[in-house]
Parts: C-alpha cells; sequence; structure tokens
C-alpha cells in the first residue's frame, strides 16, 4: 500500500506537473498575444506620435506665419491708407490742371475761331474785290469781242505768221547706186517710187 500510494503521490505529481505545463503554457501563450498586442499598439502610438510632432511643428510654422501674415496685413493696411491720402491729393492736384488746362483751351479755341474768322473775312473781301475787278477787265473783252471782225483777224493772222507762196518741195528718194531720183509723187522728170 505504501508503494501503491507512492504511486499515487508520484501519479498527482505528474498530474500537477501536467497541469502547471498547461498553465505555464497558456500563460506563455498570453504573454505572446501581449507582446503582439503590445508591438502594435507600440507601433500605433509611434505613428501617431510622429504625426503629433509633425502636426505640433506645422501648427508652430503656421502660428509663426499667421502673425507674420497679421503684421504683414497691418502694414499692407498702413501702406494702402498711405497711398490712398496720396491718391487723394494728386486727383485734387489733376483736377486743378485738369480745369486750368480746360480754361487754355476754351481760350485757344475762341482765338483760333476768331482769327480764322477774320482770315476768311479779309479773304472774302479781297475775292469779292478781284471778282469786281475781273468783271469790269472781262467786260472790256466783251467790247473788244464785239468790235473783231473774224474775216479780217483771219487775214491778219495769215499774214503775220506766213513763210511764202508755195508750199515746200517734197524730200526725193535718191538712189546712190544709178544716180536716179525717186518720188513718191507723179511729177514730171520723176519715177514713182515702188515698194
Amino acid at each position: 500500500m505504501f508503494k501503491l500510494q507512492i504511486e499515487h503521490v508520484g501519479q498527482t505529481h505528474l498530474q500537477l506537473a501536467q497541469t502547471m505545463r498547461d498553465e505555464a503554457k497558456k500563460l506563455e501563450d498570453q504573454r505572446e498575444r501581449q507582446k503582439d498586442s503590445r508591438r502594435k499598439l507600440h507601433y500605433q502610438m509611434d505613428t501617431l506620435h510622429k504625426q503629433k510632432v509633425t502636426q505640433f511643428k506645422r501648427t508652430l510654422e503656421l502660428q509663426s506665419k499667421a502673425q507674420q501674415a497679421k503684421q504683414n496685413a497691418d502694414e499692407a493696411d498702413r501702406v494702402y491708407l498711405q497711398n490712398v491720402t496720396t491718391l487723394a491729393k494728386v486727383r485734387d492736384d489733376w483736377l486743378k490742371e485738369h480745369i486750368n488746362t480746360c480754361e487754355v483751351f476754351e481760350t485757344q479755341t475762341k482765338e483760333r475761331i476768331n482769327t480764322l474768322r477774320n482770315t476768311v473775312w479779309t479773304h472774302v473781301n479781297q475775292l469779292s474785290r478781284q471778282c469786281v475787278n475781273s468783271d469790269e477787265l472781262y467786260e472790256e473783252v466783251r467790247k473788244s469781242l464785239e468790235q473783231s471782225d473774224i474775216k479780217e483777224d483771219i487775214e491778219y493772222f495769215i499774214n503775220l505768221r506766213r513763210t511764202g507762196a508755195n508750199p515746200p518741195a517734197p524730200v526725193l528718194y535718191e538712189n546712190f547706186y544709178n544716180d536716179v531720183i525717186y518720188s513718191t509723187l507723179e511729177e514730171p522728170g520723176y519715177s514713182v517710187v515702188h515698194f
């Protein structure tokens, strides 16, 4: 019985050892699962941490840019106000100069129109006087034409311009090879040239 009890105790120890191995295996499996889970969580935390750091840096940069933009906007607004003020002054100067220029142009236009009017008036008077003088001369020409005699005028012209009573002699063809003179007219003593 002692042997049986020792075997029984041994058997219990074996069962206990097996149970402990099973429990150790469960603990090992749990530890591996947790290790994997911790690795995944660590990876996620690391990724999110990197995103957080990147986003934080970007936020600081944008904050700096926003502050710079505000300063630039303030400066731009100051410069804009200064330019609007300068523009108002320049516009007033331009408006005054525009009015003065228009007045000068108006004066020049009045002077030009008056000068043109006087010049045209004088010229028309001169033309009118010339027309009267021309009409007087034309009247003299008409009187002279009334006294003219066409037949007498023609005879006077002929007597004044005539060059002789006979027409000029014809140009004759002279053959230098056989001493014969030809004429294109049929006259006594000449032969007619035939072409």
